[in-house]
């Protein structure tokens, strides 16, 4: 995953978007970059968007909740989606709040609708050799040798994260995520890569959502040893890295799950 300790501070140094003709405005003003909103409790800070199109992805960053895997908690969400949530903040934070009537319950809220914008082609979940680089009980990272590529110095690859169950992704309007497929690109010379592309499809392998990332969101970094960057760097550029599986695995992506299931039981994490 990104390093996005290093990418946030990266994007700190661009300025606020001027507002644009038609730019969805948070209570009557222009989206600004790097800054800290509050929302129930917490900071949210938009680094960057791609453009300022609601249906565009944005780099955001919530400097306020635990780091996952040593790494500050920041992903690219749907610029509409933010917008709309900081909205929402703003208003419950101006109004008085109003008495509930007596045995009245909170109507149901209508399901989020998924904006899909994506026209990548992420390699899916048909039958491949599958190799599994690394996982925990949380989440599995395969790939398949066909999704390495090596040109001189410079290498790209595909990686399959699979989720030890159905899940629904925090602070988006994605359900049911079963995999997330990110592509990589690496300086095998500088030894630096960075995130390019990410899908996220259902247990059926049907793309939900995604987005490509473009070098100015996701700039290249130095990947740190032993983490699963520095792994998949290793896969990329050809160097010694040490696999689960010593025979790939002929199959699907439900033989990624199973296969998965079986090394956690084989733990003893399942």
């Amino acid at each position: 995953m990104i390093d996005l300790r290093k990418l946030a501070a990266g994007c700190l140094l661009l300025g606020a978007a001027p507002a644009l003709a038609g730019e969805s405005l948070i209570n009557g003003q222009p989206l600004e970059y790097n800054h800290a909103y509050r929302c129930k409790g917490e900071r949210i800070i938009v680094a960057h968007c791609r453009d300022s199109d609601d249906s565009s992805y944005c780099q955001t960053v919530y400097p306020d909740r635990p780091f996952q895997n040593g790494m500050q908690v920041a992903p690219v969400e749907m610029r509409g989606d933010v917008i709309a949530r900081l909205n929402a903040c703003g208003k419950v934070a101006s109004a008085p709040a109003a008495p509930a009537a007596p045995g009245a319950s909170a109507p149901a809220a209508a399901p989020a609708k998924v904006k899909t914008t994506y026209a990548g082609k992420p390699p899916g979940i048909a039958k491949q050799s599958w190799q599994m680089l690394d996982f925990d009980e949380k989440s599995a990272t395969f790939f398949t040798k066909a999704r390495i590529k090596r040109t001189g110095n410079l290498a790209e690859g595909w990686f399959t994260i699979v989720y030890v169950q159905p899940k629904d992704i925090p602070n988006t309007q994605l359900t049911g995520v079963q995999y997330n497929q990110t592509r990589y690109l690496a300086n095998c010379a500088k030894g630096t890569d960075r995130l390019a592309e990410a899908a996220y499809l259902d247990e059926d392998g049907k793309i939900i959502s995604g987005a490509m990332i473009g070098e100015d969101m996701s700039p290249f970094v130095q990947t740190n040893k032993g983490s699963m960057r520095w792994e998949q760097f290793n896969i990329m550029c050809g160097k010694p890295q040490e696999t689960i599986n010593q025979l790939p695995l002929e199959g699907r992506g439900d033989l990624l799950i199973y296969y998965y299931h079986y090394v956690l039981k084989e733990q003893g994490e399942m």
